[in-house]
């Protein structure tokens, strides 16, 4: 399998699923089989969008996810005793024992309060639901509240109607009954949820991903080992490449996907290597923000299908597709976590063309099997081999197939998506993204992809994919770190940063992206 077919990411399948199995059977999380169902019931949801250019690319009209209301801190408009009614019978809902649904007459209670505000608990507990007669609970509750007759079973649709609705408002407890909820899970859980805490997301729209905080755990200046050395990687393994303060590093994928956070430094730089295995995005950021060095792990949570990190000194939650702080103390901090160039190549490209690279050793402290994604018993190998998504998003896109991947940039607010299959008809794309000029370059063998800062010129392929002619006929050199050109005093092109991600996770963080289309359109 070349790097184009790893396209399906996931962080819960074969293992991940089996450990959220016996979570839920062990204390109140048993999650119905159609809690990954098709979705075609979404249909209606789905927003629409003809292809575009490059250069004439427009903007979906959907709303932006970063606007969306705040629960917790919108106030609810509902009567006082109604919302009395309704956080009573919330606390109900999570002494149920084994199955939520245990207590049909709570679930009826909910869908008898009279304000749409009561649908909110009922979807969050709707794919923990076991029994028949709790199931007929909701489905007349929900059918009641909201008028829709979306199949109870079909927790993905409900997910994508409430994040259509931004208007429905939790009530103002909301956070510390989501907390309590999943206090048997993991009572770390209470440090992202408690009262009054701040939030840019709707925390009604966060999912459980079925793991506990550092479920997956994090690496931590994890040990490395010179690439001449690592004997463990075929040609065509995946690896993750990145080149700071002039020295260069992999991260191996096999190694990534079965801890999906790095805290590491390269060369006296503190980074954040991150991938987050649904949405197919790896993404390296300076982890020294502020002044202050933040070392981050896996909450267990999701928005969007997208992973949720926290930093360990505020127990701030992270959107990783943004790199934002989304719930806790520095969500409104205005705090951004600078992302740095990062390429997704294979073994072979990378050290070809970066010899002193180190790399990850297998010695990391754990005594996971680090299999080749081609291997059926590989972490993920299933939603990595899989057209579907397990978990949803509420803001899709059909202009793509939703696990096509796509190389995505952005730059102060603006940003763009180009479809891998496209790139690799096309090896150099020439485009503008906001303000900035750039030039996209194109491995096809190794389906690499790099970003270049290209000033006001036009570049075409040169002898190789490692040359590139600008408008003059200068023949510049393709290079980790930047653009350079052959003639001397000619500043080189800066590397910009850009990563490789699934078109679904990229269009949900990124609405108003613009999407290649291919020169010919």
């Amino acid at each position: 399998m070349t790097i184009l077919h790893l396209s399906g990411v996931g962080t819960h399948l074969k293992t991940m699923s089996i450990i959220w199995r016996i979570k839920a059977i062990a204390v109140l999380f048993a999650m119905v089989a159609a809690a990954c169902g098709s979705g075609d019931s979404l249909t209606e949801t789905i927003v629409q969008a003809e292809p575009t250019t490059a250069t004439t690319a427009t903007t979906a009209e959907v709303p932006n996810s970063s606007t969306l209301l705040s629960p917790n801190t919108a106030r609810s408009t509902l009567d006082p005793e109604v919302e009395k009614r309704i956080i009573s019978l919330m606390r109900g809902l999570f002494t149920f024992g084994t199955d939520f649904g245990s207590n049909e007459s709570l679930i009826r209670g909910l869908g008898l309060v009279g304000d749409i505000a009561a649908v909110v608990p009922l979807i969050e507990i709707l794919p923990y639901v076991q029994s028949n007669e709790g199931l007929q609970a909701l489905e007349e509750a929900l059918l009641r509240l909201t008028g829709e007759t979306i199949p109870v079973l079909d927790w993905q649709a409900w997910y994508a109607w409430l994040g259509q609705h931004p208007e429905i408002m939790a009530t103002p407890n909301y956070a510390e009954w989501k907390a309590e909820t999943y206090r048997v899970v993991d009572p770390e859980f209470k440090k992202f949820f408690y009262k009054g805490v701040d939030a840019r997301i709707p925390l009604q729209l966060l999912q459980w991903g079925g793991v506990q905080a550092d479920g997956i755990p994090a690496l931590q200046n994890p040990p490395t080992i010179p690439g001449i050395e690592a004997d463990y990687l075929e040609p065509d393994d995946p690896v993750f490449g990145a080149v700071v303060n002039g020295e260069a590093r992999a991260y191996p994928w096999r190694i990534m996907v079965r801890h999906e956070l790095a805290n590491d430094v390269i060369n006296g730089q503190s980074v954040l290597m991150s991938f987050c295995t649904l949405c197919g995005s790896a993404i390296l950021f300076n982890a020294e923000i502020g002044g202050t060095v933040r070392n981050f792990g896996t909450s267990g949570f999701l928005y969007q299908s997208n992973k949720l990190m926290f930093d360990r000194s505020t127990n701030t939650l992270w959107r990783q597709l943004t790199g934002e702080p989304v719930v806790g103390e520095l969500a409104s901090s205005g705090l951004m976590l600078e992302m740095l160039p990062l390429v997704l190549t294979t073994w072979k490209e990378w050290q070809a063309q970066n010899p002193e690279t180190s790399v990850l050793s297998l010695e990391t402290g754990y005594s996971f099997e680090y299999l080749h994604p081609n291997d059926e018993d590989a972490t993920h190998f299933d939603y990595f081999n899989s057209p579907d998504i397990l978990f949803p998003a509420f803001l899709r896109d059909v202009r793509r197939a939703e696990k096509d991947r796509v190389f995505a940039v952005r730059f102060l607010g603006a940003s763009s998506a180009y479809p891998i299959d496209i790139l690799q008809r096309e090896p150099v794309v020439n485009d503008t993204v906001g303000l900035q000029n750039l030039v996209i370059v194109t491995d096809p063998e190794s389906n690499a992809v790099r970003a270049y800062d290209r000033d006001d010129h036009t570049f075409d392929l040169g002898a190789s994919v490692r040359e590139l002619v600008d408008e003059n006929g200068l023949v510049w050199q393709v290079e980790e770190t930047g653009l350079v050109s052959d003639t001397g005093g000619v500043p080189s092109l800066r590397r910009l940063p850009g990563h490789d991600a699934f078109w679904f996770g990229w269009f949900a963080a990124n609405p108003r992206t613009k999407l290649y289309a291919g020169s010919d359109k």
